[in-house]
């Protein structure tokens, strides 16, 4: 999968429907998205770490693919979870791992 490709996945989860919205969400310059996705240049390191940032991913698991990378193995289940999860503000985040420590 194209990474590009991958990114507008991630973008359909948090319901991005644009390079525009994702500029102004990540702090990524809407000029550098929009190389980016019509390839006429590759994002930089500095990019991908800033939309990495952004989705609460890191870099490995933006390269890894969901589907079949045998080093996560997950459950349906875990990933809706992390679908889920990552649709969800940095505050609600917050308030999930607040419940989840208490439930300890």
């Amino acid at each position: 999968m194209d990474v590009m490709e991958r990114i507008r996945k991630l973008m359909d989860t948090r319901g991005i429907q644009n390079p525009n919205q994702l500029s102004k969400a990540s702090g990524v310059p809407q000029s550098t998205l929009s190389s980016n996705f019509n390839h006429r240049y590759s994002p930089s390191v500095a990019t991908l770490e800033l939309l990495c940032k952004y989705f609460g991913i890191t870099m490995a698991q933006l390269f890894a693919d969901p589907e079949t990378d045998i080093l996560y193995p997950l459950t349906e289940k875990q990933r809706e979870l992390i679908q889920k999860w990552n649709s969800l503000s940095e505050e609600q985040q917050a308030a999930i791992l607040n419940l989840l420590d208490v439930m300890k």
